[in-house]
């Protein structure tokens, strides 16, 4: 299953970082995916209440968590710091949100107070940089 989620969550940020309107990137994806995750990508998470996501970090749990923590939020900071008080795995859910949000937000969406305290800032955004450089090729 986590190589289907890989496939399904490349898909999402590759959606995200071109720019594509968010309703687009959370839209259902029909792939030949395992029924859990394939409820998921047909939305099962909106609407949601929060008691019912689950964070346990198995792959299932995190991919409902961080689509529905983007979905409820309009921007970086706001899906970030509701995916690490989810409680459970929290970091985990942080960290694909973080990637799911970033990738639709940007960089500069990433709130400054958070940015400026980063350890090694320069060598990860020179790394971020390069990474993102051989993409394009």
């Amino acid at each position: 299953m986590s190589g289907r989620f890989s496939v399904t969550y490349a898909e999402l940020l590759a959606d995200a970082i071109v720019g594509t309107a968010r309703a687009e990137v959370l839209r259902a994806r029909q792939n030949d995916l395992a029924s859990s995750i394939a409820a998921i990508m047909a939305g099962s998470w909106r609407g949601r209440p929060r008691g019912d996501i689950c964070s346990s970090g198995y792959v299932v749990h995190s991919l409902e968590a961080a689509l529905w923590c983007v979905g409820r939020t309009s921007n970086f900071g706001d899906a970030a710091l509701l995916a690490a008080n989810l409680a459970d795995d929290a970091d985990t859910t942080a960290a694909i949100t973080g990637q799911l949000a970033g990738a639709r937000y940007g960089a500069k969406a990433m709130p400054s107070e958070w940015t400026d305290q980063l350890a090694w800032q320069e060598k990860i955004m020179a790394i971020a940089n390069g990474l993102f450089e051989d993409s394009l090729r």
